[in-house]
């Protein structure tokens, strides 16, 4: 279906993750996680989501939606004014839609992302919460 497999992390690989990531268990296995990165030189206090990714026998069950609901609420209490998140999965961008994430065009994220995901680069898109 052409998304990517989350591999499980071992225990001793969590303590190498970020304090800006989330990771989500299920019976004591990582099965997803989503972290994020400030940008800066924006006039406003900006966070750039990415790394979201849920195990593809975990998909349809509502856990993407609890990561990106759980970020979103932390970057709003750590005061951050403009979240922003790209993706070209179609389920990713119905999801960041129902979460209030709108799409934006001619960016400069977006034109530099776009120049990484090579063959997927127009379905790529930037979307704004």
């Amino acid at each position: 279906n052409g998304t990517p497999y989350l591999k499980p992390l071992p225990p001793e690989d969590l303590h190498a993750l970020p304090s800006h990531t989330l990771i989500l268990k299920h019976r004591g296995r990582i099965i997803g996680k989503v972290h994020y990165e400030e940008l800066v030189g924006h006039s406003q206090k900006t966070a750039l989501i990415g790394g979201f990714a849920v195990s593809e026998n975990h998909q349809g069950e509502q856990h993407g939606e609890v990561l990106i609901q759980q970020m979103l609420k932390r970057l709003e209490e750590d005061g951050f004014e403009i979240k922003m998140s790209i993706t070209a999965a179609p389920q990713v961008k119905r999801l960041f839609g129902k979460r209030g994430g709108a799409p934006l065009q001619n960016h400069e994220v977006l034109t530099l992302a776009q120049q990484r995901y090579g063959t997927d680069a127009s379905e790529c898109e930037l979307f704004i919460f």
